[in-house]
């Protein structure tokens, strides 16, 4: 501001108040400050500073904390292999270099000890510049060095969770090859730390060979309880992935991403191209399943948490939540005759009863 045009300012006011009515008694107040006028050609100047190695083709996959040095984290990339910091950014160092693969898909921290991580290899994004990888990685030393520990026919893994208290137990959500059927698909489990893997949810009816699981959380207040997100849908399980009921009420799309908020216990879901849904305080989650005697589900009811007595009517056809919403054979054909199985869960508690459904003569059934 030029030094004058204070003093001008202060003579412009004087000759006001010089020039006021005789009846215009009221102070004159004191002008505002004003502050420092910069046009936008000095900003450009101003530019985000990048803390992560990012070429073409830099794409960041997943991040993953230390649990005890806030200042420590990793970073995988979908081409660039992983990634890690210890004074918060400021600079990196490559810990994957040397591995038959650099595409990345989930990375994990056991929250019991900070010096195991999990690598999920192989970028889960259904692109056409999509790297594949070749199965799950394990460093006992803050990733000095790795260990192939199986799942090599994954291809793609979106998601790795560590149980919090034991480092060697962890569920790994795979997708799968994007342009073939087979492989390793659905969410699988290891307590040994990747010597065995066992499956603890595939696709049913078949479809095991092109549908794979995308997402799954660890409900932080309750570590037996984890939700899945599939592309045939949302999964609970109340027993460390023992046993899976499906979740209704969310649109015949994939789940693509899933969070607990912590202190509610909320589960937001984020289904691929039908937006955000909330299942409000999953703690505990009251359900009403009915299997067919191959053990096959035919029918899901979610209950609501409120204590008394409560009724159920079932009318014999298979309820929407296991229902292809297009084409298939339809909600209106009762099931077949036979034995069924109801089961109630609530929390870790379940009770069975067995119920035989006959159909009348004449009646079209499924």
């Amino acid at each position: 501001m030029p030094a004058s045009l204070p003093r001008l300012l202060s003579a412009l006011l004087l000759c006001a108040s010089l020039t006021a009515g005789p009846k215009d008694k009221r102070p004159t107040p004191a002008p505002k400050a004003q502050g420092p006028v910069v046009d936008a050609a000095r900003l450009a100047a101003m530019k985000a500073r990048s803390i992560g190695p990012a070429i073409m083709g830099g794409r960041v996959s997943d991040i993953a904390a230390d649990p005890v040095n806030p200042d420590t984290f990793y970073v995988g990339l979908a081409t660039g292999g992983v990634w890690k910091t210890a004074n918060a950014g400021a600079t990196f160092s490559p810990l994957f270099d040397k591995q038959p693969v650099v595409s990345i898909g989930a990375l994990a921290v056991a929250p019991s000890d900070p010096k195991i991580i999990w690598v999920g290899t192989g970028e889960a994004n259904d692109r056409n510049s999509s790297g594949w990888g070749n199965g799950v990685y394990r460093s006992t030393d803050g990733g000095a060095t790795w260990a192939h520990v199986g799942l090599a026919g994954s291809r793609a893994i979106p998601r790795i969770v560590v149980h919090p208290k034991e480092p060697a137990t962890a569920w790994v959500a795979a997708m799968g090859d994007l342009w073939n059927p087979g492989g390793e698909r659905g969410l699988f489990k290891t307590t040994d730390g990747g010597k065995t893997w066992k499956a603890v949810l595939k696709a049913p009816g078949g479809l095991d060979t092109r549908v794979g699981c995308g997402e799954v959380v660890l409900d932080p207040s309750t570590p037996d309880t984890l939700y899945a997100g599939t592309e045939a849908g949302l999964y609970a399980s109340l027993d460390r992935g023992a046993a899976w009921m499906k979740l209704g009420g969310l649109p015949a799309v994939a789940v693509d991403d899933l969070q607990i908020q912590p202190r509610e216990h909320d589960l937001v879901i984020a289904t691929h191209g039908r937006s955000l849904y909330v299942l409000d305080d999953g703690d505990e989650t009251p359900s009403l399943s009915i299997t067919n005697a191959e053990g096959q589900p035919v029918a899901t009811f979610p209950l609501p948490r409120t204590p008394g007595l409560g009724r159920v009517a079932w009318n014999l056809r298979p309820t929407k939540t296991l229902l292809t919403e297009y084409g298939g054979l339809g909600p209106d054909k009762f099931v077949r005759p036979g034995t069924y199985t109801a089961t109630l869960t609530v929390g870790a508690a379940k009770v069975q009863q067995k119920v035989q459904v006959t159909i009348a003569p004449g009646i079209e059934t499924r």
